[in-house]
Protein backbone atom coordinates (compact mmCIF):
# COMPACT_ATOMS: atom_id res chain seq x y z
CA UNK A 1 0.00 0.00 0.00
CA UNK A 2 3.01 2.33 -0.25
CA UNK A 3 3.42 4.32 -3.51
CA UNK A 4 7.16 3.63 -3.75
CA UNK A 5 6.62 -0.14 -3.66
CA UNK A 6 6.30 -1.65 -7.13
CA UNK A 7 5.63 -5.31 -6.40
CA UNK A 8 2.46 -6.56 -8.03
CA UNK A 9 1.25 -10.07 -8.90
CA UNK A 10 -0.31 -8.78 -12.13
CA UNK A 11 2.09 -6.16 -13.56
CA UNK A 12 5.83 -6.01 -14.11
CA UNK A 13 7.62 -3.71 -11.66
CA UNK A 14 9.12 -1.49 -14.38
CA UNK A 15 5.73 -0.99 -16.05
CA UNK A 16 4.04 -0.21 -12.75
CA UNK A 17 6.75 2.34 -11.94
CA UNK A 18 6.28 3.89 -15.38
CA UNK A 19 2.51 4.20 -14.84
CA UNK A 20 2.93 5.79 -11.41
CA UNK A 21 5.41 8.40 -12.62
CA UNK A 22 3.28 9.18 -15.66
CA UNK A 23 0.15 9.64 -13.55
CA UNK A 24 1.94 12.09 -11.25
CA UNK A 25 3.38 13.88 -14.28
CA UNK A 26 -0.03 14.30 -15.92
CA UNK A 27 -1.58 15.41 -12.62
CA UNK A 28 1.03 18.06 -11.72
CA UNK A 29 0.74 19.50 -15.23
CA UNK A 30 -2.88 20.40 -14.43
CA UNK A 31 -4.70 17.80 -16.51
CA UNK A 32 -7.11 17.32 -13.60
CA UNK A 33 -7.98 21.01 -13.67
CA UNK A 34 -8.61 20.93 -17.43
CA UNK A 35 -11.31 18.29 -17.15
CA UNK A 36 -14.70 19.84 -17.89
CA UNK A 37 -17.99 19.27 -19.68
CA UNK A 38 -17.75 18.51 -23.41
CA UNK A 39 -16.69 21.45 -25.55
CA UNK A 40 -16.54 21.00 -29.33
CA UNK A 41 -16.21 17.22 -28.92
CA UNK A 42 -14.86 14.87 -31.58
CA UNK A 43 -17.84 12.63 -30.81
CA UNK A 44 -21.06 14.66 -31.32
CA UNK A 45 -23.19 12.53 -28.99
CA UNK A 46 -21.16 13.86 -26.04
CA UNK A 47 -22.96 17.19 -26.48
CA UNK A 48 -25.98 15.52 -24.85
CA UNK A 49 -24.24 15.92 -21.48
CA UNK A 50 -24.92 19.66 -21.67
CA UNK A 51 -28.43 18.83 -20.50
CA UNK A 52 -26.86 17.88 -17.16
CA UNK A 53 -24.26 20.58 -16.37
CA UNK A 54 -21.32 19.42 -14.29
CA UNK A 55 -22.16 15.70 -14.36
CA UNK A 56 -19.61 14.79 -17.05
CA UNK A 57 -16.92 17.00 -15.50
CA UNK A 58 -17.22 15.70 -11.93
CA UNK A 59 -17.56 12.10 -13.11
CA UNK A 60 -14.30 12.40 -15.06
CA UNK A 61 -12.48 14.07 -12.17
CA UNK A 62 -13.67 11.45 -9.69
CA UNK A 63 -12.68 8.53 -11.92
CA UNK A 64 -9.30 10.06 -12.76
CA UNK A 65 -8.42 10.85 -9.15
CA UNK A 66 -9.67 7.60 -7.62
CA UNK A 67 -8.07 5.31 -10.21
CA UNK A 68 -4.79 7.23 -9.98
CA UNK A 69 -4.65 7.05 -6.19
CA UNK A 70 -5.50 3.34 -6.19
CA UNK A 71 -2.77 2.76 -8.78
CA UNK A 72 -0.25 4.51 -6.52
CA UNK A 73 -1.39 2.30 -3.64
CA UNK A 74 -0.92 -0.86 -5.76
CA UNK A 75 -4.60 -1.81 -5.74
CA UNK A 76 -5.70 -3.75 -8.86
CA UNK A 77 -3.04 -1.95 -10.86
CA UNK A 78 -3.94 -3.38 -14.28
CA UNK A 79 -7.58 -2.35 -13.94
CA UNK A 80 -6.64 1.10 -12.65
CA UNK A 81 -4.20 1.64 -15.54
CA UNK A 82 -6.91 0.74 -18.06
CA UNK A 83 -9.40 3.08 -16.37
CA UNK A 84 -6.84 5.92 -16.36
CA UNK A 85 -6.12 5.39 -20.04
CA UNK A 86 -9.78 5.37 -21.01
CA UNK A 87 -10.43 8.44 -18.84
CA UNK A 88 -7.67 10.46 -20.52
CA UNK A 89 -8.69 9.39 -24.03
CA UNK A 90 -12.36 10.16 -23.34
CA UNK A 91 -11.46 13.59 -21.97
CA UNK A 92 -9.49 14.39 -25.14
CA UNK A 93 -12.29 13.16 -27.39
CA UNK A 94 -14.77 15.35 -25.53
CA UNK A 95 -12.86 18.60 -26.12
CA UNK A 96 -10.96 19.59 -29.26
CA UNK A 97 -9.16 22.51 -27.52
CA UNK A 98 -7.84 20.10 -24.86
CA UNK A 99 -6.43 17.59 -27.33
CA UNK A 100 -2.64 17.27 -27.25
CA UNK A 101 -0.58 14.55 -28.87
CA UNK A 102 1.49 13.95 -25.74
CA UNK A 103 -1.65 13.56 -23.62
CA UNK A 104 -3.10 11.07 -26.09
CA UNK A 105 0.17 9.11 -25.94
CA UNK A 106 -0.11 9.03 -22.14
CA UNK A 107 -3.66 7.69 -22.39
CA UNK A 108 -2.52 4.93 -24.73
CA UNK A 109 0.39 4.10 -22.40
CA UNK A 110 -1.95 3.50 -19.46
CA UNK A 111 -4.37 1.48 -21.58
CA UNK A 112 -1.72 -0.77 -23.14
CA UNK A 113 0.16 -1.15 -19.85
CA UNK A 114 -3.03 -2.49 -18.30
CA UNK A 115 -3.49 -4.91 -21.19
CA UNK A 116 0.10 -6.23 -21.12
CA UNK A 117 0.89 -9.71 -19.82
CA UNK A 118 3.21 -9.75 -16.80
CA UNK A 119 5.00 -12.88 -18.01
CA UNK A 120 5.72 -11.63 -21.53
CA UNK A 121 7.57 -8.74 -23.13
CA UNK A 122 5.29 -5.67 -23.38
CA UNK A 123 5.13 -5.66 -27.18
CA UNK A 124 1.96 -3.57 -27.16
CA UNK A 125 3.99 -0.73 -25.66
CA UNK A 126 6.95 -1.32 -27.96
CA UNK A 127 4.68 -1.12 -31.00
CA UNK A 128 2.94 1.99 -29.66
CA UNK A 129 6.24 3.85 -29.34
CA UNK A 130 7.23 2.69 -32.82
CA UNK A 131 3.96 4.10 -34.20
CA UNK A 132 4.65 7.43 -32.45
CA UNK A 133 7.97 7.87 -34.26
CA UNK A 134 6.91 6.45 -37.62
CA UNK A 135 3.77 8.60 -37.49
CA UNK A 136 5.78 11.72 -36.66
CA UNK A 137 8.21 11.02 -39.52
CA UNK A 138 5.39 10.36 -42.00
CA UNK A 139 3.65 13.58 -40.99
CA UNK A 140 6.84 15.55 -41.67
CA UNK A 141 7.61 13.79 -44.95
CA UNK A 142 4.19 14.80 -46.31
CA UNK A 143 4.85 18.51 -45.73
CA UNK A 144 6.91 20.48 -48.25
CA UNK A 145 8.01 22.96 -45.56
CA UNK A 146 9.94 20.16 -43.86
CA UNK A 147 11.69 19.24 -47.12
CA UNK A 148 12.84 22.82 -47.69
CA UNK A 149 13.62 23.53 -44.02
CA UNK A 150 11.17 26.45 -43.96
CA UNK A 151 9.14 25.04 -41.07
CA UNK A 152 12.23 24.45 -38.93
CA UNK A 153 13.61 27.89 -39.79
CA UNK A 154 10.38 29.70 -38.83
CA UNK A 155 9.91 27.63 -35.68
CA UNK A 156 13.46 28.03 -34.34
CA UNK A 157 14.01 31.64 -35.36
CA UNK A 158 10.56 33.19 -34.89
CA UNK A 159 8.33 30.93 -32.78
CA UNK A 160 10.76 30.05 -29.98
CA UNK A 161 13.66 32.44 -30.74
CA UNK A 162 16.37 29.79 -30.36
CA UNK A 163 19.68 31.47 -29.56
CA UNK A 164 21.57 28.38 -30.66
CA UNK A 165 19.97 28.46 -34.12
CA UNK A 166 20.19 32.22 -34.62
CA UNK A 167 23.89 32.22 -33.66
CA UNK A 168 24.93 29.08 -35.58
CA UNK A 169 22.98 29.84 -38.76
CA UNK A 170 24.88 33.11 -39.28
CA UNK A 171 28.04 31.13 -40.14
CA UNK A 172 26.32 28.90 -42.71
CA UNK A 173 24.59 29.45 -46.07
CA UNK A 174 20.96 30.54 -45.81
CA UNK A 175 18.56 27.78 -44.67
CA UNK A 176 21.32 25.12 -44.68
CA UNK A 177 21.16 24.50 -40.95
CA UNK A 178 17.35 24.35 -41.02
CA UNK A 179 17.44 21.79 -43.86
CA UNK A 180 20.03 19.67 -42.04
CA UNK A 181 18.04 19.66 -38.80
CA UNK A 182 14.81 18.87 -40.67
CA UNK A 183 16.21 15.94 -42.62
CA UNK A 184 18.18 14.55 -39.68
CA UNK A 185 15.02 14.67 -37.55
CA UNK A 186 12.97 12.78 -40.14
CA UNK A 187 15.70 10.21 -40.73
CA UNK A 188 16.27 9.59 -37.01
CA UNK A 189 12.55 9.18 -36.36
CA UNK A 190 12.27 6.60 -39.16
CA UNK A 191 15.29 4.68 -37.83
CA UNK A 192 13.92 4.73 -34.27
CA UNK A 193 10.48 3.59 -35.39
CA UNK A 194 11.91 0.63 -37.30
CA UNK A 195 14.48 -0.45 -34.68
CA UNK A 196 11.83 -0.48 -31.95
CA UNK A 197 10.21 -3.45 -33.71
CA UNK A 198 13.25 -5.67 -33.10
CA UNK A 199 14.20 -6.69 -29.58
CA UNK A 200 17.90 -7.13 -30.41
CA UNK A 201 18.18 -3.46 -31.38
CA UNK A 202 16.46 -2.10 -28.26
CA UNK A 203 19.71 -1.20 -26.40
CA UNK A 204 20.84 0.83 -29.42
CA UNK A 205 17.50 2.51 -30.02
CA UNK A 206 17.14 3.50 -26.34
CA UNK A 207 20.36 5.49 -26.52
CA UNK A 208 19.35 6.93 -29.88
CA UNK A 209 16.07 8.16 -28.36
CA UNK A 210 17.79 9.63 -25.31
CA UNK A 211 20.48 11.44 -27.31
CA UNK A 212 18.01 12.63 -29.98
CA UNK A 213 15.60 14.25 -27.53
CA UNK A 214 18.35 15.54 -25.25
CA UNK A 215 19.96 17.39 -28.15
CA UNK A 216 16.58 18.85 -29.16
CA UNK A 217 15.96 20.02 -25.60
CA UNK A 218 19.47 21.46 -25.31
CA UNK A 219 19.10 23.42 -28.57
CA UNK A 220 15.53 24.61 -28.11
CA UNK A 221 14.89 24.48 -24.33
CA UNK A 222 11.34 23.28 -25.05
CA UNK A 223 9.70 20.07 -23.85
CA UNK A 224 6.63 20.14 -26.13
CA UNK A 225 4.27 20.19 -23.16
CA UNK A 226 5.62 17.26 -21.20
CA UNK A 227 6.41 15.05 -24.20
CA UNK A 228 10.12 14.99 -23.32
CA UNK A 229 9.37 13.60 -19.84
CA UNK A 230 6.79 11.18 -21.28
CA UNK A 231 9.40 9.60 -23.54
CA UNK A 232 12.04 9.28 -20.81
CA UNK A 233 9.51 7.64 -18.47
CA UNK A 234 8.29 5.40 -21.30
CA UNK A 235 11.81 4.00 -21.71
CA UNK A 236 11.47 2.20 -18.36
CA UNK A 237 9.63 -0.60 -20.18
CA UNK A 238 12.86 -1.54 -21.96
CA UNK A 239 14.82 -2.26 -18.79
CA UNK A 240 15.76 -5.86 -18.08
CA UNK A 241 14.44 -5.57 -14.53
CA UNK A 242 16.02 -8.12 -12.13
CA UNK A 243 13.93 -10.48 -10.05
CA UNK A 244 14.20 -10.51 -6.27
CA UNK A 245 16.77 -8.62 -4.21
CA UNK A 246 20.03 -7.09 -5.40
CA UNK A 247 23.00 -8.15 -3.27
CA UNK A 248 25.90 -5.69 -3.02
CA UNK A 249 29.38 -6.42 -1.68
CA UNK A 250 31.84 -3.61 -0.91
CA UNK A 251 35.12 -3.27 0.92
CA UNK A 252 35.07 -2.58 4.65
CA UNK A 253 34.91 1.13 5.48
CA UNK A 254 34.77 2.32 1.86
CA UNK A 255 32.17 3.89 -0.45
CA UNK A 256 30.60 5.95 2.34
CA UNK A 257 28.97 8.48 0.02
CA UNK A 258 27.62 5.77 -2.30
CA UNK A 259 26.23 3.83 0.67
CA UNK A 260 24.49 6.96 1.95
CA UNK A 261 22.89 7.53 -1.45
CA UNK A 262 21.83 3.90 -1.78
CA UNK A 263 20.35 3.94 1.72
CA UNK A 264 18.35 7.05 0.82
CA UNK A 265 16.85 5.65 -2.42
CA UNK A 266 16.45 2.06 -1.19
CA UNK A 267 12.87 2.61 -0.04
CA UNK A 268 11.60 -0.82 -1.00
CA UNK A 269 14.59 -2.53 0.67
CA UNK A 270 15.51 -4.49 -2.45
CA UNK A 271 19.22 -3.65 -2.12
CA UNK A 272 21.12 -5.63 0.50
CA UNK A 273 24.61 -4.24 1.19
CA UNK A 274 27.29 -6.34 2.87
CA UNK A 275 30.88 -5.30 3.73
CA UNK A 276 33.32 -8.02 2.77
CA UNK A 277 36.80 -8.76 1.47
CA UNK A 278 37.31 -8.07 -2.23
CA UNK A 279 40.37 -8.20 -4.52
CA UNK A 280 42.37 -4.99 -4.88
CA UNK A 281 40.98 -4.23 -8.33
CA UNK A 282 37.36 -4.61 -7.23
CA UNK A 283 35.65 -2.02 -5.02
CA UNK A 284 32.05 -3.02 -5.71
CA UNK A 285 30.34 -6.28 -6.65
CA UNK A 286 26.65 -6.26 -7.59
CA UNK A 287 24.85 -9.59 -7.78
CA UNK A 288 21.75 -9.33 -9.99
CA UNK A 289 19.31 -12.13 -10.68
CA UNK A 290 21.01 -13.17 -13.92
CA UNK A 291 24.54 -11.75 -13.77
CA UNK A 292 27.29 -10.25 -11.63
CA UNK A 293 28.62 -6.76 -12.35
CA UNK A 294 31.66 -4.99 -10.93
CA UNK A 295 32.77 -1.49 -10.04
CA UNK A 296 31.31 1.35 -12.16
CA UNK A 297 29.24 -1.07 -14.26
CA UNK A 298 27.64 -2.44 -11.10
CA UNK A 299 27.07 1.07 -9.75
CA UNK A 300 25.16 2.03 -12.90
CA UNK A 301 22.96 -1.05 -12.54
CA UNK A 302 22.23 -0.23 -8.89
CA UNK A 303 20.74 3.10 -9.95
CA UNK A 304 19.05 1.70 -13.07
CA UNK A 305 17.18 -0.98 -11.12
CA UNK A 306 16.21 1.08 -8.08
CA UNK A 307 12.76 2.74 -8.28
CA UNK A 308 13.79 5.34 -5.70
CA UNK A 309 16.40 6.71 -8.10
CA UNK A 310 13.80 7.47 -10.78
CA UNK A 311 11.38 8.96 -8.26
CA UNK A 312 14.10 11.27 -6.90
CA UNK A 313 15.19 12.35 -10.40
CA UNK A 314 11.57 12.90 -11.37
CA UNK A 315 10.87 15.26 -8.46
CA UNK A 316 14.26 16.95 -8.84
CA UNK A 317 13.33 17.84 -12.42
CA UNK A 318 9.88 19.01 -11.35
CA UNK A 319 11.38 21.17 -8.63
CA UNK A 320 13.81 22.81 -11.03
CA UNK A 321 11.10 23.37 -13.63
CA UNK A 322 8.65 25.03 -11.26
CA UNK A 323 11.07 26.89 -8.97
CA UNK A 324 13.51 28.42 -11.46
CA UNK A 325 12.83 30.74 -14.34
CA UNK A 326 14.24 30.43 -17.84
CA UNK A 327 17.17 30.43 -18.72
CA UNK A 328 18.44 29.21 -15.32
CA UNK A 329 15.97 26.32 -15.40
CA UNK A 330 17.27 25.25 -18.82
CA UNK A 331 20.91 25.47 -17.70
CA UNK A 332 20.32 23.38 -14.57
CA UNK A 333 18.26 20.69 -16.31
CA UNK A 334 20.70 20.48 -19.23
CA UNK A 335 23.63 20.11 -16.81
CA UNK A 336 21.94 17.27 -14.90
CA UNK A 337 20.74 15.67 -18.11
CA UNK A 338 24.12 15.41 -19.82
CA UNK A 339 25.87 14.48 -16.57
CA UNK A 340 23.47 11.54 -16.29
CA UNK A 341 24.04 10.57 -19.92
CA UNK A 342 27.83 10.55 -19.45
CA UNK A 343 27.48 8.49 -16.28
CA UNK A 344 25.19 5.85 -17.77
CA UNK A 345 26.87 5.53 -21.16
CA UNK A 346 27.73 1.81 -21.52
CA UNK A 347 31.47 2.43 -21.53
CA UNK A 348 33.94 0.57 -19.36
CA UNK A 349 36.22 3.35 -18.17
CA UNK A 350 38.65 0.84 -16.69
CA UNK A 351 40.08 -2.42 -17.94
CA UNK A 352 37.72 -5.40 -17.88
CA UNK A 353 37.95 -7.55 -14.75
CA UNK A 354 37.62 -11.28 -15.11
CA UNK A 355 35.24 -12.89 -12.65
CA UNK A 356 37.33 -16.03 -12.45
CA UNK A 357 40.01 -14.08 -10.55
CA UNK A 358 37.58 -13.16 -7.79
CA UNK A 359 37.66 -14.87 -4.46
CA UNK A 360 34.42 -16.62 -3.48
CA UNK A 361 32.18 -14.43 -1.32
CA UNK A 362 29.72 -15.70 1.22
CA UNK A 363 26.70 -13.52 2.00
Amino acid sequence: MFPWHNDSPSMQAKILLMCKLMFVLVFVHSFYGYLSDPFLPFLPFLDNFHKFPGVFEYFQKAIFAISGILLLLNFRVKSMAIVLGLCIILALLSSKPLFRNHLFICGCVFLLAGLSDKNKNPWLLYIQLSIVYLGAATNKLLQLDWWTGQFMHNWLLIAIDSRFYSFTSTFLPEMLLAKVISWVSMLVEIIIGVLLLFKKTHPLVIWLIILFHSMIFTMTSTRFGHFFEDILIFLLVFLNWPKGNITVAYKFGELKLIRIILHFINWDRKIICTPTKLPNNVWLKVNLSDRVELNEVGLRSLFLYTPGFYICMFFLDLGIRFLFLHPLEHILVTTFLWSGILFFLPIRWRSTIKLKNLEPINY
